[in-house]
């Protein structure tokens, strides 16, 4: 919350005057004979000057008490937004502690650099981000400070459980909540109106008759395009479709489990979408996120799979024509299992070189703990971990102006699949990216390509092991 300062002023008074009186002079008679003139009397003694009066003291006003740890200095990696700036202005008002962002340059990646400070023991920054992906790492190499001990039982009760494991690992705490995203699925409910469609199809069947129903309509050429360049967003929605079909993508001693049952499901089902029944557009194998979403936008698509809020987007009449035409749904899934999505979460954590952890723990309390995170997502939309804020009326207020349907979100939220979190991750991916594309180039059969996908995930993490 915004912390106001009061301005105070000093007065002056007792201002001392002083009055100057003026001596006449009288003039007398001249003088007449006189006898001899008796002694004078001895003049009197002078009398002793009054003291002046003691002036009134001045007012003076008190100066305000120093902050209590004015001095401290917490030093961030990051850019930092309109609203965290003010979050952190805020902070420094309230505590006296300032906070000092190493600004990041456009399109550039700080991971190396957040790496190379960890390896001259990570000094140079108190708090760090941490991506979903990279805290099994951070946390086994030593270099992210535990906090299992500074949660109360509160923030863990309020936290979304997706949101809570991008912040532990192997049992232990590491830090708050960073925009606690996940994808979103969205349906032109007018295109599905216009073939006789009159909800949203809550199974992947009902998913495959109502894309072929807009295509032979001509509504569009293909009811979706996907995000799945060989990039890090393929190995994102795979999870998902695995957990949508009631799949176990990974076990909890970190066995790879894609290809058995649900895993191998899942990559016949993207392979037929994009050679059998052509509903996935072929440019899904080179679009990003961006790219999908322009497609859904420009009324190219009947369905959508987007990060954030893409709601915002698709009804802004300056970058959308399908205005008041789309809705979010709960993602398709197989009949008698849960609807399920996929995040992307981030969390702030302390760097174990900090020589301030007590005062980074505080910034990250006010900074990414409920209030925290309700400013963020009122100012910049970015999306919040916390079950309460769900009921909050401000919160409610800007998700209806932003066009959110909080109930769907909220619905959502609880069944949110996360990538593995093992320190291996990114050569891992690296594997799953080719393989799953060999896959749906028909380049390699699904079983052969997830077979594949296991043998370099056990060499990777064999390799890593030893080391």
């Amino acid at each position: 919350m915004a912390v106001s300062s009061v301005s105070r002023r000093a007065f002056l008074s007792g201002l001392v005057t002083v009055a100057v009186g003026s001596v006449l002079a009288a003039c007398a008679p001249a003088p007449a004979p006189t006898p001899t003139p008796a002694p004078a009397k001895p003049a009197e003694a002078p009398k002793p000057a009054q003291p002046a009066p003691t002036p009134t003291p001045v007012a003076v006003a008190k100066e305000a008490a120093p902050l209590p740890k004015a001095g401290v200095v917490l030093r961030l990696l990051e850019t930092p937004s309109a609203t965290v700036q003010a979050i952190n202005d805020d902070f420094t008002k309230k505590t006296g502690i300032r906070i000092e962002s190493e600004v990041i340059p456009q399109g550039v990646d700080p991971t190396a650099k957040l790496i190379a400070s960890f390896n001259a023991g990570g000094a140079d920054y108190d708090v760090v981000r941490v991506d979903v992906i990279d805290l099994a790492l951070y946390a086994v190499s030593g270099w992210i400070e535990e906090v299992s001990a500074r949660m109360t039982r509160e923030l863990i009760e309020d936290m979304l459980p997706f949101a809570r494991q991008a912040v532990t690992y192997k049992g232990k705490w590491y830090g708050l909540p960073k925009d606690s995203e996940w994808k979103t699925w969205v349906y032109n409910e007018k295109m599905l109106k216009d073939v006789g469609i009159n909800k949203p199809p809550e199974t992947w069947e009902e998913y495959v008759i109502a894309a072929k129903a807009v295509q032979e309509k001509g509504l569009v050429k293909y009811a979706q395009t996907w995000a799945w360049e060989q990039g890090e967003n393929i190995a994102c929605d795979y999870p998902m479709l695995v957990a949508s079909l009631g799949g176990k993508y990974i076990s909890e001693n970190d066995e790879l489990l894609v290809n058995k049952d649900a895993g191998v499901e899942a990559l016949r089902m993207m392979v037929d979408w994009l050679n059998t029944t052509k509903i996935a557009n072929p440019a899904s194998l080179t679009a990003k996120n961006i790219n999908a979403r322009n497609a859904q936008a420009a009324g190219d698509a009947a369905f959508g799979f987007h990060w954030g809020t893409p709601m915002a987007i698709l009804n802004d009449p300056s970058r959308s024509k399908v205005v008041n035409q789309c809705k979010m749904g709960l993602v398709p899934h197989k009949m008698g299992v849960a609807s399920w999505t996929v995040s992307g979460p981030e969390c702030w954590s302390i760097s174990k070189g900090s020589r301030h952890k007590d005062e980074a723990w505080e910034y990250l309390l006010f900074r990414q703990g409920r209030e925290g995170a309700k400013r963020q997502f009122i100012g910049e939309g970015t999306v919040f971990g916390w079950r309460s804020l769900f009921d909050d009326p401000e919160v409610q207020n800007f998700a209806k102006q932003r066009q959110i349907d909080f109930e769907i979100a909220r619905r959502q939220a609880e069944n949110v699949v996360n990538r593995p979190m093992v320190p291996w991750y990114h050569e891992y991916s690296a594997a799953l990216q080719l393989e799953l594309h060999n896959a749906l180039t028909q380049k390699k059969s699904v079983q052969q390509a997830l077979d594949d996908v296991v043998s370099a995930y056990n060499k990777i993490r064999e390799k890593a092991e030893k080391r």
